[in-house]
């Protein structure tokens, strides 16, 4: 049986099928900074880590655990009086 690995990164369109969105919406999360993406010349390529940090799978992109957020990093609310 022939094993065919994942790719590295991903084109804007196929990135946009694996995430049900459209192309249009994940080149505004490339150009807004919520999905980082690597220009090659005029092509862009997703990196399959940063399309899995998007999704909230596995890590992201700053290397920590997305699940693994301290009680020191959750925003602070108020208390209702």
């Amino acid at each position: 049986m022939v094993t065919v690995p994942e790719p590295l990164a991903y084109t804007v369109a196929e990135a946009a099928q694996l995430t049900h969105l459209s192309s249009r919406t994940v080149r505004r999360a490339i150009k807004a900074g919520r999905l980082h993406a690597v220009h090659i010349g005029r092509a862009v390529r997703v990196p399959r880590d940063a399309l899995a940090a998007l999704l909230g799978l596995g890590r992201s992109n700053d290397g920590k655990d997305d699940a693994a957020i301290s009680a020191s990093e959750q925003p602070e609310h108020e208390e209702a009086k």
